[in-house]
C-alpha cells in the first residue's frame, strides 16, 4: 500500500502576526485509523543511516538524523501544523507582540523535566534562548536577531529583538532555538556531557546512546499532555546501509527507516506488509562553491557549471521520480515560489557551457575537489555530476566524508572547493531558504558577497504583509541565478517505509518525527 501527496496547496497568513509563514504545504503524509483504538506499551524500532552529531537542541542546525530524534525529547515553545499552516500552543500557550521588536510567551504550567528536574519555567525558557545567543551554538542561525531573552515572572518570557522579524513565531520558537532545556541538568553536565545526555520536556527521556550502533529513547511518564505518549520505547539503530535497512525491515527486525534508496520503492510499494510514505519536502539538494578559492571566485566558471548539470538525468538516476526538477531554493507552493520562473534547463548545454569556460580563462578546463556527506544518493549524484562535467573538461576529484568530517569541513572550516550536499528546511518560511545561505553574515554564507542581496533579505524579515515580502524574494533570485553561488538540482521527496503495524504515523515535509500519538497493532 503507498501513501503518496502530490497536489500541493497555496496556504495564506496563519495567526496574523505569523505573516504567512508557509505556502502550499500540501496535504500530510498519515493514516487515519478509522475504528482502532490506540494501544499502548511495545517499542518502536527505527532503522537510521547515520548516529546524530548530537542530540542537543541548542546544537541543532543541518543535520537530518538530529532532526529525527530531538523532537521526541524536547518540546518546542510552539507548533505548525502542517495540514493549514496555523500556529498552535505547544510548551507556549500565548504569545503577545508588544512591538515590532519585542514579544512576551506565556508558558505552560506544570511542564516537568526529565529524571526529576523538577518544572519547567521562564528561567529555563531565557537561559536556553540566552546561551544560544551568547555562545553562538549551531540554533544561533535561527536566532541572529535575537538580542535576549528576559524572565518578567514565573511563567512569562520577553524575547527583545535586534530588529523586527516577521518569521519570529515559527523560525525561532519552533525548533531547535525554540525548544527549553532545564537550566539545573544543563550546569550540572556541561555543554559537552549534555550534547549526549540530554534533559528535556519531551514525550519520551533519553536512556542510551552507542556509537554507531543505537539509541534508546523511553516514555515519559509525566509528559505533560497526559495520555500521550502510547509508545514505550523508541529504539534506534544506526544502519548506513539502505539495503541492509530494507532486509530489516522484511526480517521484521526494524519496524520503519528513513532514507530509503528510491530505486526500491516500486518493490515496496507493491508488497501488502508495507507502507511507502512520499511527499514533496521543503528541502534542496544542491553543489556548493568555495567562492574564495579559484577558479570559483570567476562567476562565469559557476555559470558554466550550473549549464553543463543534467537535472533530469539526476533526478531519474538518483531519486527515481521522487523529486521535483530544480534551480532555484524555493520548495514548491512557499511563498515566493513561482514554477513557472526557471533560468536553467533540466538538461545540460554542453555547448554554452564550454563558451563560458573559455569567456572564463579555462578554455581546457580544470580540476578540482568534490565533497560529499555518506548519504549514498548523494554519493550517487556525485559521480553522477562528476560524469557530467568531465563532458566539458572538468575533472573533478571525489571524497565521500562521514557525517562529522563533512560538516567540519563544509560549516565551520570551509575547507573545500566544491560539495554536494541536502538540506531541509527546519522553518517552513521562506527567510530560512534565501537570508541563511546568501546574507553574507550567516553560517551557511560560502564566500558570497552582494550588498544589494544583502539589502532585500534584510527588508524582507522585517517585513509583516507578505504581499511586500515576495518580489522582494524575487529580486533575489535573479541576483542568484545571475551569480550563481550554489547550483541547485531537485527538491526531494520524504520518504519513510514502514511495516503496517506502526498506526497513526505523519509524515511532514522535513525530517522532524512526532511520535507521541504513534502505536503498534497486530502483526
Amino acid at each position: 500500500m503507498v501513501q503518496r501527496w502530490t497536489r500541493m496547496e497555496r496556504i495564506g497568513q496563519a495567526a496574523g502576526l505569523l505573516a504567512a509563514v508557509l505556502a502550499g504545504l500540501g496535504l500530510l503524509a498519515s493514516v487515519g485509523w478509522a475504528g482502532e483504538q490506540p494501544v499502548r506499551g511495545a517499542t518502536l524500532r527505527i532503522g537510521l543511516y547515520s548516529d546524530p552529531n548530537t542530540v542537543n537542541c541548542m546544537e541543532s542546525a543541518g543535520d537530518p538524523v538530529q532532526q529525527n530524534i530531538i523532537t521526541g525529547i524536547f518540546d518546542s515553545l510552539v507548533v505548525v501544523d502542517y495540514k493549514d499552516s496555523s500556529l498552535h500552543p505547544g510548551l507556549a500557550t500565548k504569545w503577545k507582540q508588544v512591538d515590532d521588536k519585542t514579544w512576551l510567551i506565556t508558558l505552560r504550567k506544570g511542564v516537568q523535566f526529565h529524571k526529576g528536574y523538577g518544572e519547567m519555567t521562564a528561567e529555563d525558557a531565557a537561559f536556553t534562548m540566552n546561551y544560544i545567543v551568547k555562545n553562538k551554538t549551531n540554533a544561533y542561525t535561527y536566532v541572529t536577531f535575537v538580542d535576549k531573552a528576559e524572565v518578567v515572572d514565573r511563567y512569562t518570557v520577553k524575547y527583545t529583538l535586534t530588529a523586527p522579524f516577521a518569521p519570529f513565531l515559527v523560525t525561532s520558537l519552533f525548533y531547535g532555538s525554540g525548544m527549553v532545556v532545564s537550566k539545573k541538568a544543563f550546569e550540572e553536565r556541561g555543554f559537552k556531557a549534555f550534547n549526549r545526555d540530554p534533559i528535556g520536556t519531551g514525550p519520551f527521556e533519553f536512556v542510551e546512546w552507542s556509537p554507531a550502533a543505537q539509541i534508546i529513547l523511553k516514555r515519559f511518564d509525566k509528559y505533560w499532555d497526559k495520555g500521550k505518549p502510547y509508545l514505550d520505547r523508541i529504539h534506534y539503530r544506526i544502519v548506513p546501509d539502505a539495503f541492509v535497512r530494507l532486509n530489516m525491515l522484511k526480517n521484521g527486525e526494524i519496524d520503519m527507516f528513513t532514507h530509503p534508496d528510491f530505486k526500491d520503492l516500486k518493490e515496496l510499494q507493491n508488497d501488502p506488509r508495507f507502507m511507502v510514505a512520499s511527499r514533496p519536502g521543503h528541502n534542496w539538494d544542491f553543489i556548493a562553491f568555495n567562492l574564495k578559492r579559484k577558479p570559483f571566485d570567476n562567476k562565469k566558471v559557476r555559470q558554466a557549471i550550473a549549464w553543463a548539470i543534467d537535472r533530469k538525468e539526476i533526478v531519474d538516476n538518483v531519486y527515481y521520480g521522487h523529486a521535483t526538477i530544480t534551480d532555484d531554493p524555493m520548495p514548491p507552493g512557499m511563498l515566493a515560489d513561482n514554477p513557472t520562473r526557471r533560468h536553467f534547463p533540466d538538461t545540460a548545454d554542453v555547448a554554452k557551457a564550454k563558451q563560458l569556460l573559455v569567456e572564463a580563462g579555462y578554455p581546457s578546463g580544470f580540476t578540482t575537489t568534490y565533497i560529499t556527506s555518506p548519504k549514498e544518493q548523494l554519493r550517487r549524484l556525485q559521480v553522477i555530476v562528476a560524469a557530467q562535467l568531465q563532458k566539458i573538461g572538468v575533472t573533478v576529484q571525489l571524497q565521500s566524508l562521514d557525517s562529522g568530517t563533512f560538516s567540519s569541513r563544509y560549516w565551520r572550516e570551509k575547507n573545500f572547493d566544491m560539495a554536494t550536499r541536502d538540506l531541509n528546511i527546519v522553518s517552513p518560511d521562506p527567510d530560512s531558504t534565501m537570508y541563511w545561505f546568501h546574507h553574507t553574515k550567516t553560517i551557511g554564507n560560502n564566500g558570497y558577497e552582494n550588498p544589494e542581496v544583502d539589502r532585500l533579505l534584510d527588508t524582507a524579515r522585517g517585513l509583516s504583509d507578505p504581499a511586500k515580502r515576495v518580489p522582494l524574494y524575487q529580486k533575489v533570485l535573479d541576483s542568484i541565478y545571475e551569480d550563481v553561488p550554489y547550483i541547485y538540482i531537485a527538491h526531494v521527496n520524504m520518504a519513510v517505509v514502514y511495516h503496517k503495524i506502526v498506526k497513526n504515523f505523519t509524515l511532514l515535509p522535513n525530517e522532524r518525527k512526532y511520535f507521541q500519538e504513534i502505536w503498534l497493532g497486530k502483526q
